[in-house]
């Protein structure tokens, strides 16, 4: 006996569009680059890859230290704040960041 259903209508789990798989596509202007052969001998067991998040338009180029706090454990408490050009800025960890203000000006 079929199985009985409280509609006529009956939406299966059967994916129509399944025979298609979507192939990826990179961005238009996207370049892959093999930076394994870059980096290869400058990172060992004793470094680390930090990825610091900007403003845009942030002039990286006049930054000559990064006043990091190891110790923080919220903005308020956190590494004092430096002068770049006219702007004020301060380095937090994302994870403190998430829910207070990153920059002040």
């Amino acid at each position: 006996m079929a199985p009985s259903y409280k509609s006529d209508k009956y939406v299966g789990d059967v994916d129509s569009d399944s025979d298609h798989e979507i192939e990826f596509a990179p961005p238009k202007h996207y370049h892959q680059v093999d930076a394994s052969k870059k980096f290869k001998n400058q990172i060992n067991d004793n470094k680390e890859i930090w990825l610091i998040k900007t403003p845009k338009n942030f002039p990286i180029s006049k930054l000559k230290s990064l006043p990091v706090s190891f110790t923080s454990t919220s903005i308020t408490n956190g590494p004092k704040t430096f002068d770049l050009g006219e702007k004020n800025y301060q380095v937090n960890e994302e994870n403190l960041s998430n829910n207070e203000e990153i920059l002040s000006h």
